[in-house]
């Protein structure tokens, strides 16, 4: 007779990564903070998101308050209405297809393939189904455009 957690325990086990390109360590676990970053440290003098210490923060889960939040959407949504519906991208580029709320890996493709500025982004879309990050996926989007 085979009980319940046993049962448990043989349909979750874990499964050998084939590729350890993740490898991750109780040491290297960032630390989580509670308190919600401030709006002068956010925005800055130019009314600008600081797209780099929004990125570690989010990375350590911290919280944004939603009038942050609204301030960055109503900030991209006046960026996205000024442009054009299709624009011209110059090299470098690098093109992103679907990141589905993978916050972790949108940071390890950034540190792998260069930062915003360094070179130029397509993101092609699914930014937020299946993964559970998606908010901080599209957050750190927005305050890089």
């Amino acid at each position: 007779m085979v009980t319940a957690a046993g049962a448990s325990e043989a349909r979750f086990s874990l499964i050998p990564d084939p590729i350890p390109d993740r490898p991750l360590t109780d040491e290297q676990c960032p630390r989580m903070i509670n308190k919600p970053i401030e709006d002068s440290a956010l925005f800055g003098e130019n009314d600008m998101p600081d797209w780099r210490l929004l990125k570690d923060f989010l990375a350590r889960e911290g919280p944004i308050s939603k009038p942050q939040i609204m301030r960055l959407l109503m900030s991209t949504l006046s960026m996205f209405s000024a442009e054009a519906n299709l624009v011209q991208i110059d090299e470098p580029i690098c093109v992103v297809g679907d990141i589905h709320g993978q916050y972790a890996d949108l940071l390890n493709m950034i540190s792998k393939a260069g930062e915003p500025g360094s070179l130029n982004y397509l993101f092609l879309g699914d930014y937020v189904d299946r993964g559970i990050f998606g908010i901080e996926v599209c957050i750190l989007l927005f305050a890089i455009k």
